[in-house]
């Protein structure tokens, strides 16, 4: 089973189930605003996400990150400062997290309440995608707890991908509506005459 957990495949198959989530998502958020007229969707957020989770997977599948990689390491060789790339990379590392938390932060704080809908879905994918960027870096430190050391046979990096991964795809399903929404959630029967139902 830990086999399976680790393998490329079973990761990319998580890829494309949060991706297809999305669509769903998108496809669900689409009909409703038509048929509410509802300003307060957003389903175009849904289909980015679709998009990105899908080459965040094959991208995964053709191991372009570690393509990456070793461009960058055969660069660092040829131009002689391979010995000093921790000098760089650790920095670079930094930065990630750096922006990884202030837009994380900002999202949080600035985002408008008719839109926080998507802020746990957009969070999720700021983490993946700054997952991503860290590993790409391939510091020493981050490669030897992410590649040598495994929760129950299973690497970390597939644990953290693939938990990250079920969380997208929950946060994505929960948003899916089964049903039209209701004449009252549409923004344009508010107004003076309609009491109870702030305006945007």
């Amino acid at each position: 089973m830990s086999s399976v957990l680790d393998g490329d495949g079973f990761r990319l198959a998580c890829y494309l189930v949060a991706s297809l989530t999305a669509l769903v998502a998108f496809a669900s958020e689409l009909r409703a605003r038509s048929q509410a007229a509802s300003r307060v969707l957003w389903p175009t957020f849904w289909l980015l996400q679709a998009i990105l989770l899908a080459a965040m997977g094959v991208a995964m599948a053709i191991d372009a990150a570690d393509s990456l990689t070793d461009i960058a390491r055969s660069r660092a060789r040829s131009d002689s400062w391979y010995l000093d790339r921790r000098s760089l990379q650790v920095p670079v590392v930094a930065s990630i997290g750096a922006v990884w938390v202030v837009s994380t932060v900002v999202a949080i704080w600035r985002v408008p309440p008719r839109r926080r809908r998507y802020l746990p879905s957009a969070a999720l994918i700021g983490t993946l995608m700054s997952f991503a960027a860290m590993r790409t870096v391939s510091l020493h430190h981050i490669d030897t707890l992410l590649y040598r050391r495994s929760v129950g046979g299973v690497r970390i990096v597939a644990v953290v991908e693939i938990a990250l991964l079920a969380a997208v795809t929950v946060a994505a399903a929960a948003r899916i509506r089964l049903s039209p929404p209701d004449a009252s959630s549409n923004p344009r029967t508010t107004g003076p005459g309609h009491a109870g139902h702030p305006r945007e």
